[in-house]
């Protein structure tokens, strides 16, 4: 019997790590956010770190960006800003939702959301994004139905 080397050797197996279940901004009535009409600097998203998810339409939102930032409410304001003039009804039919996220992970779950909803932009803002390990987080609905299948 032939010893087994360490060139041989299986690779180790990482453990799954469990789906986290962040807190989705939406507004009272439950809806996504319309872009266009969010107070940016409201205490509810000014200055929070996080991560975000801006989609074209409300009820079925195809993931248009999605991103992180330690203040959601500036980088949300220039994102706004640069899609206003790109977009062809501007800002008319984009959403909008944010969650608060631990800075350790939000790296991590933010690879997951762009391998889970393939955004046409990735905001890398602060991120070590090539490195990190997805982390599944939950995704609003009207994200998941535009998306590729997920896993439940």
């Amino acid at each position: 019997m032939t010893p087994v080397t360490q060139a041989q050797a299986p690779a180790p197996v990482r453990p799954r790590r469990p789906r986290l279940t962040l807190e989705w901004h939406r507004t009272e009535t439950g809806c996504l956010y319309r872009f266009s009409g969010i107070d940016l600097a409201s205490p509810q998203v000014a200055g929070i770190s996080g991560l975000y998810l801006v989609g074209v339409g409300a009820f079925l939102a195809r993931s248009l960006e999605i991103g992180l930032s330690n203040d959601l409410g500036g980088h949300l304001a220039a994102v706004r800003r640069e899609l206003a003039g790109r977009t062809p009804d501007g800002l008319r039919n984009l959403s909008v939702t944010w969650a608060a996220a631990p800075p350790e992970h939000q790296d991590d779950m933010l690879r997951y959301l762009a391998n889970t909803l393939h955004p046409l932009r990735i905001s890398r803002q602060g991120a070590n994004f090539r490195t990190a390990e997805p982390w599944p987080v939950n995704i609003p609905p009207e994200f998941r139905a535009a998306g590729p299948e997920l896993d439940t």
